[in-house]
């Protein structure tokens, strides 16, 4: 009988763990198809398709529309809540009916969104996962509108040709007859230079056409440059601006790190900028601090940052560790030297910079009352209560189990001994 008793407590107790670990959630998929449409307005123009929703792992979905173009969306397929059964049906159809016309230009954006719903115990719902099957409607402009959508610069070696190219689109409803351009070169803010680009004619809405221009950069240093592009077409303009740089054998510290917080090993960083058209090798930054009030030959601190090969034209950030557990708050001075070789030589490179580097004091920590655990419990969500609860719910049943089965078992024969002596002594 003892051991019928313990083997359904035991029953008991594995099948409240089964229940407790299909408490937690489970990880699920959700992605669509297709993820986007795009068109250009046309009144009451009217569109429908399919949405497909992939659904592994899951079975209900909230579907609704969503955006500024929501008013002009229907859907079909969902139940009145707007809900589908995913295993059953993952696809819903839509309509968009566009209107006769909107207060403003430009991009209006709308979709159809899907909801992962999971039904947890106690008839509670909770939203997990969401995506949107995007819609988007190009509302052309009144009358010429050009839009620059790319300007670039090549970057090339002290001396060569710099090649412009810069992408136009109109995006007003009616023709650009013609659109040129003119580029404008810069070096420190100061114009250097202007080039014309070629002619474009006839622009139809979104019609895509290409500009270009060249510029001799003969006499001028290697650097970095600025370009600006002023678009004229039909009486209006359009601008844009790029950068560029003039190459050689040369890089740059554009930047390092200027302050730390007293007290320790501090990262230390410093931005390098490459103007070779090359790969540069051995690039590293060796920066030493000095304290010129005592010493002007002996740096109180140094640090070498990590040794990187950079691309051509490329920006790098080098790290290094700097140990100023001995600094006082204030400004300290600081030299630092670039390090650089072409690939394949054995001549390295070096250029030399000077500058300030500030300890300052550690900010005052804002004091945070941390929540009880009582009141994280309350605020956190049903998953986790469900999760917390099956946990304890799952120790008081073990310890309630190791106390039944390690109950001393002389305390129940006392209790069988007691039985036949009280009932001797009732039938005397």
């Amino acid at each position: 009988m003892e051991l019928s008793i313990k083997r359904g407590f035991l029953l008991l107790v594995l099948a409240i763990l089964g229940l407790s670990m299909n408490l937690i959630p489970q990880a699920s998929a959700l992605g669509v198809s297709p993820s986007r449409v795009t068109m250009n307005f046309e009144p009451n123009y009217e569109y429908e398709t399919d949405v497909c929703f992939s659904t592994q792992g899951i079975t209900r979905l909230k579907v609704e529309a969503i955006g500024e173009l929501a008013p002009y969306i229907t859907i079909t397929g969902p139940d009145e809540n707007g809900e589908i059964q995913a295993e059953i049906n993952n696809c819903v159809h839509y309509k968009l009916k566009l209107p006769s016309s909107f207060d403003t230009p430009g991009r209006k954006d709308g979709g159809v969104t899907a909801l992962e719903l999971s039904d947890e115990t106690y008839g509670n719902v909770q939203a997990l996962v969401r995506i949107h099957h995007q819609i988007w409607v190009y509302v052309p402009y009144p009358g010429k509108y050009l839009e620059i959508t790319s300007f670039k610069a090549g970057n090339v070696k002290a001396g060569g040709t710099v090649p412009f190219i810069i992408d136009i689109i109109s995006k007003g409803d009616e023709t650009i007859e013609e659109a040129s351009g003119k580029v404008y070169i810069y070096k420190n803010n100061n114009q250097i230079g202007v080039v014309d680009t070629n002619v474009a004619r006839k622009l139809e809405l979104d019609q895509p056409r290409q500009l270009s221009a060249k510029w001799d950069s003969t006499g001028y240093k290697e650097g970095n440059y600025e370009a600006f592009v002023e678009i004229s077409y039909d009486g209006l303009d359009a601008n844009e601006t790029t950068p560029f740089k003039l190459g050689a054998l040369d890089a740059n510290l554009i930047n390092y790190t200027r302050e730390l917080i007293v007290g320790g090993i501090k990262e230390f960083h410093a931005t390098v900028d490459s103007i070779w058209d090359e790969t540069l090798q051995g690039v590293r930054v060796v920066a030493k601090v000095y304290n010129y009030s005592q010493s002007k030959e002996q740096p109180v601190a140094s640090v070498e940052t990590l040794t990187r090969n950079l691309d051509p034209w490329s920006t790098e950030d080098l790290k290094g560790f700097l140990d100023i557990s001995t600094f006082n708050i204030g400004t300290y001075d600081i030299e630092l030297t670039l390090y650089f070789s072409e690939i394949g030589s054995a001549k390295e490179m070096t250029k030399e910079y000077t500058d300030k580097l500030s300890i300052v004091p550690e900010p005052p920590k804002p004091k945070e009352k941390k929540p009880s655990i009582f009141t994280r419990f309350a605020s956190a969500k049903l998953s986790t209560k469900l999760i917390i609860g099956g946990l304890l719910l799952m120790l008081i049943l073990s310890i309630a189990f190791l106390v039944y089965i390690l109950l001393p078992k002389k305390k129940r024969d006392a209790k069988a001994d007691k039985q036949p002596a009280q009932e001797a002594k009732k039938k005397k």
